[in-house]
């Protein structure tokens, strides 16, 4: 967001989150919301966590469980929950494997 950029307020989907200041920061969000308004922004985020603080062994564990879970013939899944899921994890992969 550049300098005296219009106010919004928008949707954010998972992805990166970049922070620049004194020191560049790199952050997965997994969805959420932004404001800007003067030359502040405010983001919600669902969950976001630090890239290099993401641990790529519970990431696999999460895509496995989704995968399973995605590959069931068990009436009771929620499949859109279960593509979610993946989603976030594969996200949460790159992004680690990114470290701004």
């Amino acid at each position: 967001i550049l300098p005296n950029h219009a106010p919004m307020i928008s949707e954010l989907d998972s992805g990166q989150l970049i922070i620049e200041g004194d020191d560049k920061k790199s952050f997965f969000i997994a969805g959420g919301y932004i404001e800007v308004n003067g030359n502040e922004v405010k983001v919600l985020g669902d969950a976001i966590e630090e890239s290099s603080a993401i641990d790529l062994t519970r990431v696999a564990s999460a895509k496995e469980r989704a995968t399973q879970r995605l590959a069931s013939l068990d009436g009771s899944v929620n499949i859109t929950r279960a593509l979610e899921s993946l989603k976030r994890a594969e996200a949460r992969e790159l992004y680690a494997r990114i470290k701004a």
